[in-house]
C-alpha cells in the first residue's frame, strides 16, 4: 500500500520512488488513511498548516515525472521557520492525533498488523522529519542519502517522436513510452535513445544547461522491407529464340550468394525523409553537369519529336508535369550520385550494408526460379496483371511504337506494390520504372556480379523496363544503359543487402 505507482507498474525508478515511500508513510501516520489516491477531501491534520500539508501531498504525486526528483527538491516546497517544521513532530508520533475515522480503522486491524505498521511508520516518519527539518542534520558527517547525490541544478527535457509507440531511454536507463511530458533532468551531458519496432533507433547527445528547457524531436526512419533470398545458380541471359532478344544478353550459368532485396522500389516518401534529414539537393534540382532538370515528357511541346527531352521543371518532386509525385510512387529523376548519397545516409542510421544489387542478383530475383522471358510466362498480353507497362492505358499523345495488348489502368507511374508480386514476393521488378544496378554496362560481366568499376564516367546497367515500354523491353534478360550523370522520369532504384 506504500509502494510508488512506478513500482507497481514496473516503470523507471529512482530517488523520486523512495521519496514517495517517505511521503506515504508520513501521510498515513498523520491521517490514518492509505496514501494511494488520498482525495481532495482529506482534512489538514491538527498541528499542521495547509501549506505544510500541501507540500506533503506533492510527494504523493502519482506521476513520477511530476514528482520532485530528490529530497533536496522536495524540501523547497515546505515552509520552514527557525529550522523547525511547520508541523509538530509530536503530531507525527502521537496516536491520539489521528482522526476518529483513523482510530476506528486502527482498532479494526489485528494487533500484529497494527503494531508492525505503526512502529515501522513511526520509525520512517521520525527519520524523515529529522532529515528534512532537524537543524544541522543535513550537515552531519557520514555518507549522504543516495537521492541527495542528485545535483540540484536541473533542466526541463521534453522528448517527442513523429510516430506512436516509440519508447526512450536516458543515459541507458529505460524511461518508458514517449508522451511528450516535461521531465526534470540533472544539468549536464546526456545521451537520448528513441526506439520503435520497425524503425532505425534515433540517438542524440544533448547538453542541458541549468534552468533551461530543451526539446528533442525524433523523425524515426522505418527500416526498409527486404526479402531474404537464398543463393543459387541459374541461366542468366536469354536463349537465342526468345522474342525481342538483344545481342547483349548471352546466356550462361551464373551463381549468386544469399542476399536480401527490397520488396519494393525505393519510394518518393522514403527519399523525402532523406532530403528532410540532410538538406540534400539532387542533381536535377541544381542542374548539375550543365543539364537542366530531368529527362521527361511534355505533351505541350510543339514538335512531337521533342516531347521527350531534358526539362528544367522536372525533378523527384514532379517527374511528370501534369501530376505531383505521390509518396508511394517509386522515386525517379535521381542520378547515380543522388542514389549514392541516399545509400550513405541510410547506412549511417543503423547496421549499414545497404547497396544496389548486381545485374546477376537482380535477374536471379526477377526470374524467381522461372526460365521464361517474364516470371508470369512468355505471353506479353498477361503483363497487365503483374506490371505497369506501356499498354492501352498510355495517353494517346505519348508515342509508343508497340503497346502491350492489355490495360493496366496506369497512364504513368504506379504506386509500388499495386500489381501482383513474383513467386518470391517481390513487386514491380518488371515495369513501373527501370531499376539501376551497380554493374557496368558493357561488356556483360561473365559472372554477372561485377561492381568493381567505380569510375564516375562509366555507364551502369538498368533492368526491368518501365511504364512506357513495349513487350520486347519488359523481359527479365533485357539490359539498358545508364550514364551516371543522367536522370530520367522512368528510372529509379531498389535496395540490396548482404
Amino acid at each position: 500500500e506504500f509502494a510508488a505507482p512506478e513500482q507497481l507498474e514496473r516503470g523507471p525508478q529512482g530517488p523520486w520512488t523512495d521519496l514517495y515511500g517517505m511521503a506515504a508513510t508520513w501521510f498515513y501516520a498523520l491521517t490514518g488513511r492509505l496514501p494511494h489516491r488520498p482525495g481532495a477531501d482529506v482534512p489538514v491534520p491538527a498541528g499542521c498548516s495547509p501549506a505544510f500539508f500541501h507540500a506533503l501531498l506533492i510527494g504523493l504525486e502519482p506521476d513520477p515525472a511530476r514528482r520532485p526528483r530528490s529530497v533536496a527538491e522536495w524540501r523547497r516546497h515546505f515552509p520552514l521557520s527557525s529550522g523547525a517544521a511547520d508541523c509538530s513532530v509530536l503530531t507525527v508520533l502521537t496516536p491520539t492525533a489521528l482522526t476518529p475515522t483513523a482510530r476506528n480503522r486502527a482498532e479494526a486491524q489485528t494487533r500484529v498488523i497494527r503494531r508492525v505498521a505503526w512502529f515501522g511508520g513511526v520509525a520512517f516518519a521520525v527519520w524523515g522529519a529529522w532529515y528534512l527539518f532537524a537543524p544541522g542534520a543535513r550537515d552531519a558527517p557520514g555518507p549522504a542519502p543516495a537521492d541527495d547525490a542528485v545535483p540540484t541544478a536541473a533542466a526541463t527535457l521534453v522528448v517527442r517522436a513523429d510516430a506512436g509507440g516509440a519508447r526512450w531511454s536516458l543515459d541507458g536507463q529505460p524511461m518508458g513510452a514517449i508522451g511528450g511530458r516535461e521531465q526534470r533532468v540533472a544539468a549536464g551531458t546526456h545521451w537520448i535513445k528513441i526506439e520503435k519496432d520497425g524503425a532505425f533507433p534515433f540517438v542524440r547527445q544533448v547538453e542541458l544547461a541549468p534552468d533551461t528547457r530543451h526539446e528533442v524531436h525524433a523523425a524515426l526512419v522505418p527500416i526498409p522491407e527486404l526479402v531474404a533470398l537464398a543463393g543459387g545458380c541459374f541461366a542468366m541471359g536469354s536463349p537465342p529464340d526468345e522474342p525481342g532478344r538483344d545481342a547483349d544478353e548471352p546466356q550462361r550459368r551464373v551463381c549468386v550468394a544469399a542476399f536480401s532485396l527490397g520488396k519494393y522500389e525505393v519510394t518518393v516518401g522514403e527519399f523525402r525523409r532523406f532530403v528532410a534529414a540532410t538538406g540534400y539537393v539532387t542533381d536535377a534540382e541544381r542542374h548539375a553537369d550543365g543539364q537542366p532538370g530531368c529527362f521527361a515528357h511534355d505533351r505541350a511541346a510543339d514538335d512531337p519529336q521533342r516531347r521527350w527531352a531534358m526539362r528544367d521543371w522536372a525533378n523527384w518532386h514532379r517527374p511528370i508535369k501534369y501530376r505531383a509525385a505521390r509518396d508511394d510512387w517509386p522515386v525517379t529523376c535521381v542520378s547515380w550520385r543522388d542514389v549514392q548519397a541516399y545509400l550513405a545516409w541510410l547506412n549511417g542510421l543503423g547496421a549499414g550494408g545497404y547497396r544496389l544489387p548486381t545485374e546477376a542478383e537482380w535477374e536471379y530475383a526477377a526470374r524467381a526460379g522461372t526460365a521464361t522471358a517474364r516470371f508470369w510466362g512468355a505471353d506479353p498480353a498477361r503483363a497487365c496483371a503483374y506490371a505497369n507497362v506501356g499498354d492501352r492505358s498510355l495517353p494517346r499523345y505519348i508515342h509508343a511504337e508497340e503497346r502491350h495488348p492489355c490495360t493496366d489502368g496506369m497512364p504513368f507511374v504506379a504506386p509500388v506494390g499495386r500489381f501482383a508480386p513474383n513467386p518470391w514476393g517481390l513487386y514491380d521488378l518488371l515495369g513501373n520504372v527501370w531499376e539501376l544496378t551497380c554493374s557496368p554496362y558493357a561488356p556483360p560481366d561473365p559472372a554477372g556480379n561485377g561492381c568493381q568499376d567505380t569510375t564516375p564516367s562509366s555507364a551502369r546497367t538498368l533492368r526491368g523496363g518501365s511504364w512506357i515500354d513495349k513487350p520486347r523491353v519488359v523481359r527479365a534478360a533485357n539490359r539498358g544503359l545508364h550514364e551516371m550523370n543522367r536522370r530520367l522520369d522512368d528510372v529509379g532504384f531498389r535496395l540490396a543487402r548482404d
